[in-house]
């Protein structure tokens, strides 16, 4: 049943998934053709939001935004089999890629590894304590925050439903 909580999810959730995709593309090998990536996600987000985000509002702003890093971790499974899929069904098009089915299946969960290891090895925001330089992912660090922030969104969404709904009665 559609709900304002589950459609401002979904639509928040979306834009943290674009978002999230707009600072992965750069980590992705030169010439990779990342088009639909953004948006993809998005879609991706919008329904992690929907079906995830919101049937758990109206728990709490602790449960929410708990709840909302379980949307953004989601969004991410979701997002990095979807993309290897596509890639392995784009391969499998090409002679002598994969030796069968089976060999095209471990290739996926392959990518699924690569592109996961790859969204936790960004070096771009570092800091240096001492002698030592450490680095901070910042599409994992995205999607927490953003997920919290996400999941406080829905619940307060849900909270002004209660409040019209008792207005009215």
């Amino acid at each position: 049943m559609p709900t304002a909580t589950k459609l401002i999810s979904g639509l928040v959730f979306a834009l943290l998934a674009f978002f999230a995709s707009e600072i992965y593309k750069p980590l992705l090998p030169e010439g990779t053709q990342s088009g639909l990536l953004s948006y993809g996600n998005a879609i991706i987000g919008f329904l992690c939001g929907w079906m995830v985000m919101g049937r758990l509002g109206g728990r709490g702003i602790r449960a929410a935004m708990g709840a909302g890093v379980r949307t953004a971790l989601a969004i991410t499974a979701w997002a990095l089999l979807f993309w290897a899929i596509w890639k392995m069904l784009v391969l499998s098009t090409r002679p002598g890629a994969y030796a069968g089915p089976v060999d095209a299946i471990n290739g996926a969960f392959g990518f699924v590894f690569d592109y996961g290891l790859l969204m936790l090895s960004d070096p771009r925001l570092a800091f240096t304590i001492g002698e030592g330089q450490y680095f901070v992912p910042q599409v994992p660090l995205l999607l927490v925050v953003g997920g919290m922030l996400c999941g406080w969104v829905a619940e307060w969404v849900e909270d002004q439903s209660k409040e019209a709904g008792q207005i009215g009665t």
